[in-house]
């Protein structure tokens, strides 16, 4: 007996609510099988691909739709959400300026247009729209609590003290959205209330992004400090690799509470350099089928059950090292320069969806090679951007070694050798401050948590210094690490 369609939309919204997507989405598939036009099943269906990354196949998907409904402002709306996050957000303004046309009193399409006008850096009309929505949110507890998160986000790019009370109010008038409590914990964290802060970030773990980066074990398992004597536990990192290196200074206080097997499943690419740190530890890439275990945590969730606070994070630099091997093979090349030796590294994962707020144009990175005609100086980047490549080539002084780094292995034996490295906010500044290895950090003008605010130095790495950009942008940076690096060459 085929089942209606109204029944199969209802139970993909239920299943979706109840983050079952893969059930969801093949009862989408369902509906569009007997009706290949349905507009509303097919934007839920792209809504689900946008909350996995799969932006390609959600454009595609909603571009279909709107020939066949080229007036369904969901579709729309979700067409800008994909480009924005696809990285073209000039192509997702026209669509969110269009979703707004059609229908001006939908909230949805105008919060939509508020975060891409944010992306763009145009916070004036992004805080009118936030405005407005909160002001026609009446006695809508939702609606204003969406308005409220999204005036949080447009004031904190505008590094407004305020944004950290609308965070707050988002999250309580939506007690129910682990985005926002996500939000509220990483402003808090940036504000230094990390006992606060620890506990509105973990809900992060219901977040999609998050549910799809945990490992499938059992959430009654999840460790909370309890006797792990005699017991098996498995840590392992879910976000980036900055957030893994940053945590597994905690690997050793999980050692110390005596468990009988301790299981780290980390990144590949830094497995190797985890291994040498901890001999007593089971550094995997992936946990084997079948493991018996009592507990297991994500990395990131250590601050919280040791009471992490500003003035009590461990930091016992170095917690990460080269090993020998590597040294080795790099120790001749790079020991040999002449001093002092310093890497640069000024772009991150350009996936990331800060990347356009961390990363910098290397022609202005490296200016800072006229600044010390003396030394050496190294790329640690992996791979050069296109859009580099013109200034990476025309900088004589630049030795471009990151092309042949494997894993992080081979960046931790060059970083060994190094006097200084200098860097944009990406894995390079957690390894070189994991190393106890002087680092000087080029941050944007709204930093991530981890830095805190109006400082220039960090407790989780003693050896960093951190320099921040205003509203002026990236030059004054440069201008003043160029000083900075007359003085550190003599």
């Amino acid at each position: 007996m085929s089942v209606s369609v109204e029944a199969l939309l209802q139970a993909a919204a239920a299943n979706t609510a109840a983050g079952e997507f893969q059930a969801a989405g093949d009862q989408l598939r369902s509906v569009l099988l007997q009706h290949p036009d349905h507009a509303e099943a097919a934007t839920r269906l792209a809504d689900i691909e946008i909350d996995h990354g799969l932006y390609g196949n959600a454009v595609a998907r909603l571009l279909s739709t709107l020939r066949a409904h080229p007036r369904h402002v969901p579709a729309v709306t979700a067409l800008a959400r994909a480009c924005l996050l696809a990285g073209r957000p000039e192509e997702a303004l026209i669509h969110a300026r269009r979703a707004v046309a059609l229908d001006r009193a939908d909230p949805a399409p105008r919060m939509q247009l508020a975060r891409v006008l944010l992306r763009l850096g145009q916070l004036a009309e992004a805080r009118a729209i936030g405005a407005a929505l909160l002001a026609a949110a009446g006695d809508s507890t939702e609606r204003a609590g969406l308005a409220h998160g999204l005036l949080s986000e447009v004031l904190e790019a505008d590094a407004d003290p305020a944004a950290l009370e609308h965070f707050r109010l988002g999250a309580t008038l939506l007690p129910g959205d682990p985005y926002h409590h996500m939000a509220y914990g990483l402003a808090l964290l940036r504000a230094g209330d990390y006992p606060a802060g620890w506990e509105e970030y973990e809900h992060r773990r219901l977040t999609v992004a998050l549910r799809k980066q945990a490992l499938a074990l059992p959430w009654e398992l999840n460790w909370n400090g309890q006797d792990l004597r005699g017991r098996t536990i498995v840590l392992y990192d879910e976000q980036g690799i900055g957030d893994a290196i940053q945590f597994f200074r905690y690997l050793p206080m999980v050692a110390a509470r005596g468990p009988a097997r301790l299981i780290h499943v980390a990144f590949e690419a830094l497995a190797p350099v985890f291994r040498t740190a901890a001999p007593y530890v089971e550094v995997l890439d992936k946990l084997p089928f079948g493991t018996q275990l009592q507990y297991h945590c994500p990395t990131v969730s250590l601050g919280r059950v040791f009471g992490t606070r500003v003035d009590s994070v461990p930091a016992p630099v170095p917690y990460l090292f080269a090993d020998a091997e590597h040294m080795q093979v790099w120790g001749p090349e790079i020991g040999g320069a002449p001093r002092p030796r310093i890497g640069l590294a000024w772009s991150g994962n350009p996936t990331h969806q800060n990347d356009h707020m961390r990363s910098i144009p290397a022609a202005l990175m490296l200016e800072l090679t006229r600044a010390m005609p003396s030394g050496a100086f190294y790329a640690l980047q992996t791979e050069i951007r296109p859009t580099d490549a013109a200034a990476v080539s025309a900088c004589p002084a630049l030795h471009t070694i990151g092309g042949r780094f494997r894993n992080f292995a081979d960046t931790a034996a060059v970083i060994h050798e190094l006097d200084l490295v200098i860097t944009v906010d990406t894995a390079v500044a957690h390894l070189a401050g994991a190393m106890g290895k002087p680092v000087w950090v080029l941050l944007p003008r709204v930093a991530d948590w981890r830095w805190l605010e109006h400082r220039d130095t960090s407790p989780w790495y003693p050896t960093a210094r951190l320099f921040r950009a205003d509203r002026d942008g990236w030059p004054p940076v440069i201008q003043r690490v160029a000083a900075a690096l007359q003085s550190f060459a003599g």
